[in-house]
């Protein structure tokens, strides 16, 4: 399990750098069906003035993972920080993803793994589905993941969303 406070363990690698920086920030995903979906426009008003963003693609032929690389000027105050991230994670979904979630560094996944309550996995921290949005890390506190009874919630959800035979 993760451990540490939310804003300290939360590290990006900012791509300008070549991989080479890592700083603090937020990863934001949508899955998509459509592999050859582009990425929405980035809500630069959602986020402190300053804060800088990457989108890049991961696909294979069945999906699309659109993700969002945030670079915050500084955090948005502890009691926006789970509204900015549901605005972000709407924004990135655009109504035509799966899911889109903000995960910890390291840890991406996707169906059949993706929220998989099973896989020793808390790295997921946000998850977004129209109708739907949880949010377990807080800013300022220590870090909780969403819970297992979210994480089968997203999973069933994405599984009847994207379908069970798309493969990693």
């Amino acid at each position: 399990m993760a451990k540490g406070i939310t804003d300290e363990i939360l590290d990006i690698v900012w791509p300008e750098t070549g991989g080479q920086d890592i700083r603090k920030g937020v990863l934001a995903y949508a899955l998509f069906a459509d592999p050859t979906r582009q990425s929405p426009p980035l809500p630069a008003d959602v986020w402190p003035p300053g804060t800088r963003f990457d989108s890049s693609t991961l696909t294979d032929e069945n999906w699309v993972v659109i993700m969002w690389t945030i670079l915050p000027s500084e955090w948005p105050q502890p009691d926006r920080w789970c509204p900015t991230l549901e605005r972000t994670l709407s924004a990135l979904s655009d109504g035509e993803a799966a899911v889109a979630w903000c995960a910890l560094e390291g840890s991406f996944e996707v169906p059949p793994a993706l929220f998989d309550p099973d896989g020793g996995r808390d790295e997921v921290y946000a998850a977004y589905v129209p109708g739907r949005f949880a949010c377990s890390a807080r800013l300022g506190a220590s870090y909780e993941s969403v819970s297992r009874a979210e994480m089968i919630e997203f999973k069933e959800h994405t599984r009847q969303r994207f379908g069970t035979d798309r493969r990693q």
